[in-house]
């Protein structure tokens, strides 16, 4: 008899920071997941020092990022790293590409004086950051 296997379930997540191609935590989370594409959301990004965080403030704005697909360990990991639902919510968003995604948003409150208006966190930065040191 052949034996079947369960493919493990697997979500799209929009990363946006740290955790984007190129990001310093990349490759201790996302490194052998499924990059999807580059994306963009409808929402605003904030520098908050050695991260970014994304508030759903200005409707003209849009943040860049990375989708990649995910299992529910990842996500799990990924939950833990973003301190959900304390420090970040894991929200359900739609991406300006119209894919359905996982995306990190902020819980506390941002200074318009940290608002990075490009939009683009890696395109921001001056400095590399290793977090997962």
């Amino acid at each position: 008899m052949a034996e079947h296997k369960v493919k493990e379930e697997s979500f799209p997540v929009f990363v946006y920071g740290t955790l984007r191609l190129g990001g310093s935590a990349h490759k201790h989370f996302l490194d052998g997941c499924t990059h999807l594409g580059r994306d963009q959301l409808n929402a605003s990004l904030y520098d908050m020092g050695w991260f970014p965080a994304i508030k759903f403030a200005d409707p003209d704005d849009s943040v860049v990022g990375d989708l990649f697909e995910v299992c529910e360990g990842v996500l799990d990991s990924l939950d833990s790293y973003e301190s959900h639902p304390s420090f970040y919510t894991r929200t359900l968003v739609t991406t300006e590409g119209g894919v359905k995604a996982w995306a990190y948003v902020f819980n506390g409150s941002v200074s318009e004086s940290n608002h990075i208006p490009s939009g683009d966190w890696l395109g921001d930065q001056t400095m590399e950051i290793d977090v997962c040191a």
